[in-house]
């Protein structure tokens, strides 16, 4: 999952830095409880309607290697545009899916959240006691 969001948001980048004509490109990458986003945006020319609308431009194949990207590893893309506000391109990933690979220890949970799971898989282990 990792080398996947890391080529959309490399393709992101490497967009807005080619085509958008743009003063500032931001990436973020935040995580909480529900998932992951990761979200480039620019302050450039926007998508025409007609790319936004198609998904690509007549022989280039970015942003739809983008949302094979996502789809792929259960994510949802969504694309904003406007000319000429900018674009915005939001990857979000699904806590399950975000969080869960390689155990609850991924480097990608927070903090909080790998002691709870730790917490979770200790109660799990532990056997009832009866009495005799």
């Amino acid at each position: 999952m990792l080398d996947e969001l890391y080529c959309i948001a490399r393709e992101g980048l490497l967009n807005a830095y080619r085509h958008a004509n743009a003063n500032q490109i931001t990436l973020v990458i935040a995580y909480g409880s529900d998932g992951l986003l990761l979200c480039v945006c620019d302050d450039g020319i926007g998508l025409s309607p007609q790319v936004r609308d198609r998904g690509a431009a007549d022989g280039h194949w970015g942003l739809a290697g983008m949302h094979e990207r996502a789809a792929l590893i259960g994510a949802r893309l969504t694309l904003a545009s406007e000319v000429p506000t900018g674009t915005r391109i939001e990857v979000r990933v699904p806590a399950l899916l975000a969080y869960e690979e390689p155990g609850f220890g991924h480097w990608l949970a927070p903090r909080w959240l790998r002691r709870r799971r730790a917490r979770q898989q200790l109660h799990k282990t532990r056997a009832p006691q009866t009495k005799a």
